[in-house]
């Protein structure tokens, strides 16, 4: 078992057979399969992560609710912030397109649906 850094998962998932990404309440980690075990590979804590995904472009789209749309790369040594985005509304819905530069998201408290393009040099 592996220990989340602050507390529950909201979103977990496989990026590569080596690196399992997890973020909830408060965090955002990465772990790395190395000598048998799963181990801390990286970890941003005061960072909501309502759900997540991880793209062609090998960049993070990070879903916070109420605070936005991050966008991130993954290095061998951080996660390095690309693109924020703050829509007027908190979203509960992404997804991300097939070419990996346009952002679809919605937001049930106001029936709305926005679509923006990641701003960033992936």
């Amino acid at each position: 078992m592996l220990p989340t850094p602050c507390g529950n998962a909201n979103a977990v998932e496989f990026i590569s057979p080596q690196i399992l990404l997890a973020g909830g309440t408060g965090y955002l980690a990465a772990f790395e399969y190395k000598g048998a075990k799963f181990k801390l590979l990286h970890s941003l804590s005061a960072i909501p992560v309502r759900n997540f995904i991880w793209n062609e472009k090998k960049l993070l789209i990070v879903n916070q609710g109420i605070h936005g749309i991050r966008v991130f790369s993954l290095t061998d040594t951080e996660f390095f912030l690309k693109d924020t985005l703050k829509p007027p509304f908190p979203v509960d819905k992404m997804a991300v397109s097939a070419c990996g530069i346009w952002i679809g998201f919605s937001s049930q408290m106001y029936s709305i649906l926005g679509i923006a393009k990641i701003e960033c040099n992936a």
